[in-house]
């Protein structure tokens, strides 16, 4: 996998949705606390539909001028202040109406043939999270379809070429501010194995289909000439996936720390995901799914949202194992915890995005080592202590790169772990303090209340500066709490 642009790593890249005027309210909270933003992740810029699931993004790849009165001159202005937007797209198009002021690219794909077909040789309706959500599907077996696609995406997000706006002005290729730098490039794995493709059977193509929607979006980065700029993230992957995509995430966890779902799971995908292939990946900040409502019998109400403590959580972990620091409103943003709920879930969020960014340093000397050996991010410290039954069969703790060893906590009410320091001749610092050395080869008992993670660097690497500043700032909010 290659690097990642630089900008990833200069802040948070904060998941909001609800319009123009909705993002600059909250970016004036984020600036009253000095929070480092590197870009908003505005998931909802086609517009928005609510079904019984909550509210959900219209799967109508094109700009809702209603939701986002005044979009160029948003872009304009995040521009100024060095941010990039970053927004949403899926290889599935809505079935259903879409709002009069847009192109509706159901009808226009349907066409022309562009779909994946069911046995009639109609376009296959599925649906998602709701029975009223009905969608077709692009067929990437077609090279028209795929063209076709590439070329909404180059338009209408990236905004290169004769009409498509920004483009105009900038010559054929190249962006500009009006662009988006980066997408959540969702989906990929829902190709029914008695559906009919333009080339190949269903079920040959079905683990293949992630690899041809990330090449898609990898063609439309390149054919606008904006290769080593844009960061689009890919839910599904394939054996051929690391060539194509420019980074993974764990897809929807609900709002746990436990390891069947949620912030656990979340670890454990990046690490069985590291040894892949799958280099560079992170997950959804505090957790997407949320359920507050009947569930299969109108008498029983189930009722699970994200908490504050899940979050602060969530952010002292993916401060460490991400490749970008992305939060997620979740599919329940009004009745669950944000990073922006009060000061100190604000506070909470700008201490471990400055911790994020003081490591970019070091993170992008990892993105070097994946570009040149396929090493992840985020390992398993067997990778570098395979000698060490203890560490082979670790399920609670992960290392960044080969310097820096984290246990997480996860649970609700814990406030220590019991962490195990692998390499009997090694020496680990804790980021209390610098003058304490931890024997390797042994478990601690560690305390880790909330916005203390439990976090050690490997001798040497804890003399570094980049050490120093991420030691500075969990030092610092501790003794000002």
């Amino acid at each position: 996998m290659q690097a990642l642009p630089d900008w990833t790593g200069e802040g948070a890249i904060v998941g909001y949705e609800g319009g123009s005027q909705a993002v600059r309210w909250l970016w004036d909270r984020l600036r009253d606390v000095s929070v480092p933003v590197a870009g908003f992740w505005l998931q909802d810029w086609s517009g928005v539909r609510t079904d019984s699931f909550g509210t959900r993004v219209e799967w109508n790849w094109e700009l809702s001028e209603k939701h986002y009165p005044g979009w160029d001159l948003l872009l304009e202005e995040l521009a100024g202040s060095g941010i990039k937007v970053l927004t949403y797209i899926n290889p599935y198009l809505a079935a259903t109406t879409v709002p009069g002021t847009q192109t509706n690219l159901f009808q226009e794909a349907s066409a022309q043939g562009f779909l994946v077909k069911n046995s009639r040789g109609d376009p296959y309706i599925q649906t998602s999270g709701s029975p009223g959500f009905t969608f077709g599907t692009i067929d990437l077996t077609n090279p028209a379809a795929a063209a076709w696609y590439e070329q909404v995406i180059r338009c209408n997000m990236l905004r290169v070429g004769v009409g498509c706006g920004a483009g105009e002005g900038m010559g054929p290729a190249g962006g500009s501010n009006l662009s988006q730098f980066g997408w959540m490039s969702d989906f990929g794995e829902y190709i029914p194995m008695d559906a009919k493709l333009h080339a190949g059977a269903a079920e040959a193509v079905h683990n293949l289909f992630p690899v041809l929607w990330a090449e898609t979006n990898q063609r439309a980065v390149r054919s606008a000439g904006m290769e080593g700029q844009v960061a689009f993230f890919s839910r599904s992957s394939g054996a051929r996936s690391p060539g194509s995509s420019a980074l993974f995430w764990l897809g929807d966890q609900l709002v746990t720390t436990d390891k069947f779902d949620g912030l656990q799971s979340a670890m454990l995908g990046m690490l069985s995901g590291g040894v892949c292939g799958l280099a560079m990946t992170h997950s959804d900040i505090g957790g997407y799914t949320m359920m507050d409502s009947a569930f299969m019998n109108p008498h029983v109400h189930v009722s699970y949202t994200r908490t504050k403590k899940t979050l602060f959580r969530w952010l002292e972990m993916s401060a460490f194992s991400d490749a970008i620091f992305r939060t997620h409103p979740g599919n329940l943003p009004n009745k669950s915890a944000q990073v922006y709920s009060d000061h100190e879930s604000l506070q909470q969020f700008g201490k471990f995005a400055r911790i994020h960014s003081a490591l970019a340093v070091y993170r992008r000397s990892l993105m070097r080592e994946a570009t040149r050996r396929g090493s992840p991010l985020s390992r398993h410290p067997w990778l570098h202590y395979f000698e060490d039954p203890v560490a082979a069969n670790l399920t609670t703790q992960f290392m960044m790169g080969a310097e820096i060893m984290v246990a997480p906590v996860f649970g609700d009410n814990v406030s220590a772990v019991e962490a195990y320091l692998p390499g009997t001749q090694e020496r680990w610092y804790h980021w209390r303090n610098a003058n304490v050395a931890f024997h390797g080869g042994e478990w601690y008992s560690v305390n880790a209340p909330v916005g203390q993670p439990a976090v050690f660097a490997r001798q040497g690497f804890a003399q570094t500066d980049v050490w120093k500043q991420v030691a500075e700032i969990l030092r610092d909010t501790v003794a000002s709490g």
